[in-house]
């Protein structure tokens, strides 16, 4: 029997898990990840259907963000006329300072509150980081390989793009690329078309897995690009997607 290593983008499987079960099932964007998943058993059914039971799950890397980046840079300490410039750089704090009768006051009144949504958004990724730990420790064979960074944007509350894990996902399919036949890689990333090409130019099948909505629609995103540089594509349905996740649909 063939091997096959499982190569998961977290940020865009998370994307995923969101795009199709939130406004269907009973999973919350809150939780993270399903809280009940089997994710042992999901890899290992994205395996056999996507070799045709030809294959066995050697093992998946999952990758993920190992830090935060937080914008503004390192305003904690500032004061003055310093924590002005920085707050400025967003209009809407901009504007509330200019209107201040005490802009001193009121700067320090915007850091501290920028202050506790660093605390809580830094003690909302710590445990993404716990729930990561508690999958890999109950679950057999699957290893987050943490990388880089994601900035967090303290005004306007928004995650921005994750920085290194496509690249370290690249690097480690082609270091590991002796240990398996099959590489399937979980994301919708055109980013991931030249390590597919590459893996291909090597011998090795490499497969790409895709998700359906509820209404039978695939999730849209960069898929067709990469799906056309790969082997072939696995469409993983909705019902199918729910059950392995253990929720609940509407």
């Amino acid at each position: 029997m063939k091997k096959a290593c499982v190569f998961v983008d977290g940020e865009n499987l998370r994307y995923s898990l969101v795009g199709c079960l939130c406004d269907t099932t009973d999973f919350l964007q809150a939780d993270y990840l399903p809280k009940n998943a089997n994710w042992s058993q999901f890899f290992d059914h994205i395996v056999n259907e996507a070799s045709n039971n030809t294959s066995e799950r050697l093992r998946t890397y999952w990758y993920v963000i190992e830090s935060v980046d937080f914008i503004p840079y390192r305003f904690e300490k500032l004061n003055g006329q310093d924590l002005q410039n920085t707050l400025n750089r967003d209009k809407e704090c901009k504007q509330k300072i200019i209107s201040a009768s005490d802009k001193d006051a009121e700067a320090t009144t915007i850091k501290d509150g920028l202050i506790r949504k660093k605390k809580n958004f830094s003690s909302r990724f710590s445990g993404w980081q716990s729930i990561q730990n508690g999958i890999a420790m109950k679950h057999k064979a699957i290893q987050f390989k943490r990388s880089g960074a994601i900035k967090y944007n303290l005004f306007t509350e928004e995650l921005g793009e994750e920085k290194t894990v496509d690249v370290s996902l690249a690097v480690d399919a082609l270091i590991m690329e002796k240990n398996y036949d099959i590489a399937i890689i979980v994301s919708g990333d055109q980013d991931y078309v030249p390590i597919a090409q590459a893996l291909r130019d090597r011998g090795k099948t490499v497969v790409n897995v895709s998700f359906k909505k509820k209404n039978g629609q695939l999730l849209p995103g960069g898929a067709a690009r990469l799906n056309m540089n790969v082997d072939w594509s696995y469409e993983l349905n909705f019902a199918d997607l729910a059950q392995l996740m253990n929720v609940s649909i509407k």
